[in-house]
């Protein structure tokens, strides 16, 4: 006989709510760790990698543009850090093993590919692609002071719009410190 029944989290339990037919679940258990921990890890990747993918189609909906903006940026972070997690070593759960997942070479290949962007362009920043240098505007030695300004340039590559465009996307941001510049207010960083 199958029964079917609903389940709510209220009071700090789970609570049977109604089922049919009546009388049939007798109460809901929870399963110890050492036999529900490998299913409950599963599903933690399973929202991980549910997480990703919505992420990855709301990033389908606006586009791939070099131009990019904020929530492009912000979603594209997301989608890599949450499924790649699930490969990582944690000592919360189990983690899913590349070789396991994908046997065939070229996905084991596209997997590890994403995998080293993901640690060392977004998570790690263990990369060339994000950079800053001070520079100094040197004036002529009679002039003082003599030094008239300092910039910082920072670079940043744009690794979603690497893919889009089949190159690489860089932003550069030219902060002048200390004084305003033109169309800006002293103590503006911008």
């Amino acid at each position: 006989m199958k029964s079917t029944y609903s389940i709510e989290l209220r009071d700090g339990g789970v609570h049977l709510t109604e089922q049919s037919p009546e009388g049939v679940i007798k109460k809901i258990v929870q399963v110890p760790d050492d036999l529900g921990k490998e299913l409950a890890h599963l599903n933690l990747h399973l929202t991980d990698l549910g997480f990703a993918v919505e992420c990855l189609d709301e990033l389908d909906g606006l586009g791939y543009s070099a131009e990019g903006g904020i929530t492009r940026q912000a979603l594209w972070h997301s989608a890599l850090v949450a499924a790649f997690k699930c490969f990582g070593n944690s000592k919360a759960r189990s983690r899913l093993v590349t070789e396991t997942i994908y046997t065939d070479a070229k996905q084991l290949e596209a997997c590890e590919y994403w995998l080293n962007l993901r640690n060392k362009n977004i998570v790690h920043d263990d990369n060339d692609w994000t950079q800053s240098h001070v520079m100094a505007v040197v004036r002529e030695y009679e002039y003082e002071p003599q030094i008239d300004n300092i910039y910082v340039i920072t670079r940043t590559g744009w690794t979603h719009a690497q893919n889009a465009n089949n190159g690489r996307a860089e932003r550069l941001a030219l902060r002048r410190r200390g004084r305003a510049a033109p169309g800006q207010h002293a103590g503006s960083n911008r």
